[in-house]
């Protein structure tokens, strides 16, 4: 029987193939797509540029993206992170910042596109990559640029911070940006919570006890995430 298959079904079969490693299924996909006359979104160009993100293979993502744009699809947001972070991930770091400050300074005029979501994600994606490629300074300087011109640092922001600042035991920094939380009208959840249990596991022997209480006063249920930190440390 004729069976319809919906649009992201080609992304998401595409995006599985890749990860595990089957190019040659994922290629005869891809020529079944074009046969049946589906004609690729933006969504399924994603999600090769996505995958090939993941399976660190820059070349593979920067030819994905010259051949979407030569069949005149435009690249959305989401595009931009799968570039920008595949750079970071290959250490090429220069080529990284030159893309996402394009990114930055396309949105930078609009107030719609600085309130979508997509958006945020690719600053929060680019924050990580600086933080984690030992490009403090410039982490820093965006993280500021966001919060005097937006998009608007999220909850995942100030984790990221947290978390990046936690791994170098860095607990005053830790507390300047949980500080941050209040003032901005960010809520904390259980990944920030299990985050400062971490770092204060390291200089706190009853911090379990300390957070779990803190939590609940918050009205956040201890959750395996924040309960897997307490074992990992015992």
């Amino acid at each position: 029987l004729p069976v319809n298959l919906p649009r992201f079904f080609w992304s998401s079969f595409l995006h599985s193939l890749l990860l595990c490693g089957r190019k040659q299924t994922a290629e005869k996909l891809w020529d079944d797509m074009l046969r049946l006359g589906v004609v690729p979104q933006i969504g399924t160009w994603n999600a090769l540029l996505d995958s090939h993100a993941r399976n660190r293979e820059p070349h593979f993502v920067l030819a994905t993206w010259e051949i979407m744009k030569s069949q005149g699809v435009k690249p959305d947001a989401l595009s931009h992170r799968a570039l920008i972070h595949s750079l970071y991930r290959a250490g090429r770091y220069e080529e990284a910042q030159t893309r996402f400050e394009a990114f930055e300074q396309q949105h930078a005029s609009s107030e719609a596109s600085l309130a979508d979501t997509a958006t945020l994600t690719v600053f929060n994606s680019t924050l990580h990559d600086m933080l984690f490629a030992s490009r403090e300074e410039s982490a820093l300087a965006l993280f500021q640029r966001m919060e005097a011109r937006g998009p608007k640092p999220d909850i995942i922001t100030y984790n990221t911070l947290m978390r990046y600042y936690g791994r170098k035991g860095d607990l005053k920094a830790v507390a300047r940006v949980l500080q941050k939380l209040e003032p901005s009208g960010v809520k904390a959840d259980v990944y920030t919570f299990s985050t400062l249990l971490s770092v204060m596991l390291k200089f706190r022997p009853d911090a379990d006890k300390m957070m779990i209480n803190f939590m609940k006063k918050q009205g956040v249920q201890p959750n395996a995430a924040a309960l897997t930190a307490v074992i990992d440390h015992q």
